[in-house]
């Protein structure tokens, strides 16, 4: 039986105690340096039902586990159920079974390679809609099931934080906090200066451009973290900030899992770097990577893909034909001297011509007077960049800045006519554009919400005016709105019948799938990563019809002639690996110019298929099982938890009123198909040293009938039971020895395998001395007290060591497990009467 002695009085995992006047079931105990947190679960549902108190602080008052309790065959089925709802295999999920999610099989494959397998890095790279967020929830909510004290740290792009925690709160009943910049000032002013906000335990959600600053995340890499996810994983590319802050964190955390959808499989650099976020050393286990596909999983309905050739007018011909020329002589003149930033305005300009005459007209003008500009003195004394804190950077879909100031030909004022030319073109193009003509025609034939997604927010502003003329009810989603502004939209869209336009500001992550399934692309984009990353707003899991997509192409311009072709082939492809691995990836924004600026067709052809296993990486990880072997796993588990949640229907709102009692029934084989005899069923409860359950399993033990118990007085069955609750029987102390030693056995078995990678990384944690937020800032920049400050950094490390030091010991100590049996109940079957 495993005791904490240092409770008072002792007390045990599912031992059912009365504290503060209620009853409760222990089903953990957290260990600290002078207490102990208990997590208790109350006898009856309701508010509160889940408690944490500190002993010896509160007193715990144990039910005894006193005589066997004779019941009728009803109640004693209820109390059977209650002990089956109760088991639990070696390496079980103790909390997707009591989650609000539907259980995919392979959606548990991840939390079972961290739980099960001891998987410390891992990198989901599922197509889009497949439900990457549930996945992380999982491993969240098992590692907060398993310690109060853990501390849990989520970045994600700050239009998604409020979603992560609405997420967290609907499945799976955690409370996340919203971590931003408004919640961080609070803290600071209302907390010593010596506290760290980070500190407590807790599940925080922060956006990736909020802890890149180097004043946010100084604080935070001073906290061990027990798990570190970062959403949308692709935007820390190498060499931004957003990579050295999420690989910093992820250095400070004993687990990682990486969520993208889009993993820089095109470009090997990228997805090393990728893959590397959080790696300790040469000799840790590579990342574990899982990249799913919707035809390998059978998830879905296929979804209608079509475009639409738009004629345009004589007005927006002669646009194109003018701007194709300036941008190819560009073009070339950059090339012939190297001028990389001369080739990015080309690109610019194009991209918004295929937008709108409009957006196209706005960026012809500001490049003129920044060209103008150039070559005049800059009085002005720059001032330094001291900014407040921001929860995320400004979302590129208004205007592109100082990239339409680069000079683009040699002679500045052969560019400026050039320039008079393409302005007075867009000025008529723009008077009646063709797109926005045929758009309202579309969308007033729609009777159904509908998404119309553009790269840019003056074209968005544009379509506003133009469906307003026509009484079409629509909301707009772009950068410019707070993100408290775009939660009241998504909302709004999500609950009422109307038409959503958005700019990219809205194509990462959101869940837009409840009211809708149509989506129209109102310029194609360059990146098809980025297509299907907006078509995967309504087309995830949940959506129950067929989703329809409509890209509207702009006939005789590079549209007509690259693009389209690109998304045709993306739609015939979207299901299959030849997406994910290919079109998707290969054809990235940079080699779409460079087919449109060289006046090249598309040449793509499929690459050789790659494997789109859970288990493709560049270095093998010798404690992770074979692919099948972990698939047939799920399936196995997610079929129990299945199991589970239709014994949690049985028993409903009834709680077991028998704690610490055996229940014993007698009935005749005529109401069940039991031979006759005497069955004990015990509950063998393995534990680990720190107070973990490893797994509860039960042992039935048969008597053969003998004739004087063909009939059975109760009291003579209560002290048949009493004998066997004391193991006074030779025959079930043998069967009950072979069962314990098993589970004991296959229990340390499983611990050692789970802890050799915890305690790997938790010995090069206890190494680490990374920094990376004095990386993000000039050294020496405002700060005066550096000798101070190095001797605050030198404690903190000594203190980050410690804590690894005594991780290290409990996992040392881990697998050393303690085995507990109970006898829950037991059934006496007496003939049917002749």
């Amino acid at each position: 039986m495993v005791v904490d002695e240092r409770l008072s009085p002792p007390v045990e995992n599912g031992q059912p105690v009365i504290v503060r006047g209620r009853r409760w079931t222990i089903f953990a105990v957290e260990r600290g340096a002078d207490c102990r947190a208990v997590s208790l679960l109350a006898d009856k549902p309701g508010p509160f039902r889940f408690r944490t108190l500190l002993a010896p602080f509160d007193r715990f008052q144990p039910l005894t586990r006193g005589m066997a309790r004779v019941v009728s065959p009803s109640t004693w089925l209820k109390a059977a159920r209650h002990h089956l709802a109760a088991l639990s295999p070696l390496g079980g999920l103790t909390t997707a079974g009591s989650s609000g999610v539907r259980l995919l099989p392979w959606q548990l494959e991840p939390v079972l390679a961290v739980w099960r397998h001891g998987a410390t890095r891992v990198l989901i790279a599922d197509a889009v809609g497949l439900g990457k967020t549930v996945q992380a929830g999982l491993v969240i909510s098992e590692i907060c099931a398993h310690s109060v004290m853990a501390r849990i740290l989520v970045l994600a792009p700050a239009g998604l934080r409020e979603q992560w925690i609405e997420e967290l709160m609907r499945h799976f009943r955690l409370e996340a906090l919203g971590a931003d910049a408004g919640w961080l000032t609070r803290v600071v002013q209302e907390r010593p200066a010596s506290f760290n906000p980070w500190s407590a335990p807790g599940i925080y959600v922060a956006s990736h451009d909020f802890v890149k600053r180097p004043e946010v995340l100084r604080p935070l890499e001073e906290v061990a973290w027990d798990l570190v996810v970062v959403d949308e994983a692709h935007a820390a590319a190498l060499h931004t900030d957003r990579r050295a802050a999420a690989d910093a964190l992820a250095r400070r955390s004993r687990r990682v899992v990486l969520l993208t959808a889009t993993p820089h499989a095109d470009d090997p650099a990228q997805f090393d770097a990728l893959c590397r976020i959080g790696e300790l050393g040469d000799h840790e286990p590579s990342m574990l990577v899982f990249r799913r596909t919707r035809q390998s999983l059978g998830a879905g309905l296929r979804r209608r893909s079509r475009l639409h050739l738009v004629q345009p007018s004589a007005a927006e011909r002669r646009l194109h034909d003018l701007l194709d020329r300036y941008t190819r002589q560009i073009w070339r003149e950059s090339a012939s001297r190297g001028d990389e930033a001369a080739k990015l305005v080309t690109i610019v300009l194009r991209k918004r011509a295929l937008s709108s005459a409009g957006s196209l007209l706005s960026s012809i003008r500001r490049r003129a007077e920044m060209l103008l500009d150039r070559g005049r003195p800059d009085e002005a004394q720059r001032r330094l960049p001291l900014a407040p804190l921001i929860d995320e950077d400004p979302l590129n879909d208004a205007d592109d800045g100082a990239v339409l100031g680069t000079p683009g030909m040699s002679d500045s004022r052969r560019e400026q006519r050039w320039l008079g030319a393409l302005a007075e073109a867009a000025r008529q193009a723009a008077r009646a554009e063709t797109k926005f003509r045929y758009l309202v025609r579309l969308l007033g034939r729609v009777k159904e919400p509908a998404i119309v997604f553009t790269e840019y927010r003056d074209t968005l502003q544009s379509l506003e005016r133009a469906c307003a003329a026509q009484r079409i009810r629509t909301v707009s989603l772009h950068g410019g709105l707070s993100l408290a502004e775009r939660s009241r939209i998504r909302r709004l869209f999500n609950d009422t019948p109307c038409t959503l336009l958005a700019t990219d500001a809205a194509a990462e992550g959101l869940n837009l799938h409840a009211r809708c399934r149509f989506i129209v692309h109102y310029e194609l984009p360059w990146s098809l990563a980025r297509l299907e990353q907006r078509t995967g707003r309504v087309d995830r899991l949940g959506q129950t019809r067929r989703v329809h997509e409509i890209g509207l192409v702009a006939d005789d311009t590079s549209e007509r002639l690259v693009l389209a072709p690109l998304a045709a082939r993306a739609a015939r492809a979207q299901d299959t690996a030849a997406f994910a691995e290919g079109l998707a990836t290969v054809f990235t924004e940079s080699r779409v110019a460079a087919l449109i600026m060289m006046e090249r067709r598309d040449t793509w052809t499929p690459p050789r298929p790659l494997d789109t296993g859970p288990f493709n990486r560049s270095r093998p990880m010798p404690t992770s099982p074979p692919r099948h072997s972990l698939a047939d796993e799920a399936a196995e588990e997610a079929h129990r938890l299945l199991d589970l949640r239709e014994l949690m229907k049985c028993i409903g709102n009834h709680t077991q009123s028998h704690h610490g009692q055996t229940v014993a029934t007698s009935i005749t084989n005529g109401r069940a198909s039991l031979s006759p005899g005497l069955y004990a069923v015990f509950l063998i409860v393995v534990t680990a040293r720190d107070g973990r359950t490893i797994s509860v399993q039960s042992c039935v033990v048969s008597h053969p009938l003998q004739s004087a118990l063909a009939r059975i007085k109760p009291s003579a069955l209560r002290a048949i039971a009493t004998r066997l609750f004391r193991f006074t029987d030779a025959r079930t102390v043998e069967a009950l020895s072979a069962a314990s030693a098993a589970a004991a056995d296959a229990s340390a078995n499983h611990l050692a395998v789970v802890t050799r990678g915890l305690a790997h990384r938790e010995r090069l944690l206890r190494h680490s001395q990374t920094g990376a937020s004095r990386q993000l800032v000039q050294a020496g920049l405002f700060d005066g007290r550096a000798a101070r400050e190095a001797a605050r950094q030198t404690d903190l490390h000594r203190a980050f060591a410690e804590e690894s030091e005594n991780r290290l010991d409990t996992l040392a100590h881990a697998p050393i497990v303690s085995v507990d049996v109970r006898l829950a109940a037991v059934l006496h079957v007496a003939p049917a009467p002749r």
